[in-house]
């Protein structure tokens, strides 16, 4: 299984898409149950909000190793991600719903630095969101 800690960075997004895509390009397959049901932790606004961006961030970071490893179906999960988030802003700035825009803002930002993380991943060998590894001696 592939994960983003697997990979050299941290895992900054869902888990459960970085397994899930790690065991699929592995060559496993993955069974859909619509009955079962998955639930996630209660969180509170504040909670909420700090996880925006590194969501965004994990899923910039897998498409963009996608790319560099030649897999351009990455292509249309980018495309895919971006139109659903940017479809979520407009509906939080229509709305006039403060939240929901800035959570998205916080989304696409975080993406946006995972592209380029990601893009760099591999020369640098960042080893933390945002700092190069310390120096070798």
């Amino acid at each position: 299984m592939t994960s983003g800690s697997d990979r050299g960075r941290p895992a900054r997004v869902a888990s459960t898409w970085t397994s899930s895509t790690g065991l699929l390009r592995s060559g496993a397959r993955i069974r859909y149950d619509p009955a079962c049901l998955v639930q996630h932790a209660k969180a509170t606004k504040e909670e909420r909000l700090a996880r925006r961006a590194p969501y965004g961030h994990g899923i910039g970071a897998d498409v963009a190793i996608w790319l560099r490893e030649g897999d351009l179906f990455a292509l249309w999960v980018l495309a895919r991600w971006l139109a659903m988030r940017l479809r979520r802003l407009g509906a939080g700035v229509r709305r006039r719903d403060r939240t929901l825009a800035y959570e998205e803002a916080l989304v696409l930002g975080g993406t946006a630095r995972g592209l380029l993380f990601g893009l760099r991943a591999g020369r640098e060998r960042p080893t933390s969101y945002g700092r190069p590894p310390p120096p070798t001696e």
